[in-house]
């Protein structure tokens, strides 16, 4: 709670944040009652940024904390507000032009109140079925802050994905992108994430091992 909204630099940070309603914070508020009083702040335009803002400056924060912390690197509030905006301006941005070639995958979403999202997408040049799997998750991840959804339980039949997540064994082809995931949980009031036996997702599977054949059979230089 502190190092997002309480902090000197965090308060910097959001000043900079062209928000449509300022919001004023109670001193003893929690980190989900904080998320409660923002989940409707969203920018003024010309933001580019048709929802909420929130998510987006907190990975920012959190992306400049770690900077600091790991890197000696240290950035400026007007630059962790500028990459705050460009984030979810991009994640807006890529809502709306979805590309139709390359390996797809598929993420599984269920709320804690029993409703549940399901989504997929198709990516380029994605390496191995481990690092697509990866890259969905957490676009699963990005597209329930976007909704709204805090409390989350996530599901993925690649029991590598899971134990690396849950810090039960570190895999290089996706370390970067499973720590892109661990700090964007720690958003989230509850959230899990368990291995789902690929008996379950017969569907997503299938799907996506259709998409890799067809993606190779219209590709030129398989020929």
């Amino acid at each position: 709670m502190h190092t997002f909204f309480s902090c000197p630099f965090a308060q910097e940070v959001w000043k900079l944040i062209p928000l449509r309603q300022v919001v004023h914070l109670a001193t003893d508020i929690n980190f989900k009652q904080a998320l409660v009083e923002f989940r409707t702040a969203v920018c003024l335009p010309p933001s580019g940024i048709a929802t909420t803002v929130l998510p987006w400056v907190l990975w920012a924060i959190w992306s400049t904390r770690n900077l600091h912390v790991f890197e000696n690197q240290i950035l400026s509030p007007m630059e962790t507000a500028t990459k705050a905006l460009n984030l979810g301006r991009e994640w807006n941005n890529a809502q709306q032009q979805i590309q139709l070639i390359g390996e797809e995958s598929d993420t599984y979403i269920k709320k804690i109140d029993r409703k549940q999202c399901h989504g997929s997408a198709t990516l380029e040049s994605i390496t191995t079925p481990l690092v697509a799997e990866a890259i969905a998750l957490r676009s699963g991840l990005l597209s329930a802050l976007e909704l709204e959804h805090h409390k989350l339980k996530a599901f993925s039949d690649n029991l590598t994905l899971i134990r690396a997540i849950n810090n039960d064994m570190q895999v290089k082809e996706i370390f970067g992108i499973v720590k892109d995931i661990q700090r964007i949980s720690s958003v989230f009031v509850e959230i899990s994430f368990s291995h789902l036996y690929r008996s379950l997702n017969v569907e997503a599977d299938r799907l996506a091992k259709l998409s890799l054949f067809s993606s190779r059979v219209c590709d030129p230089s398989m020929d």
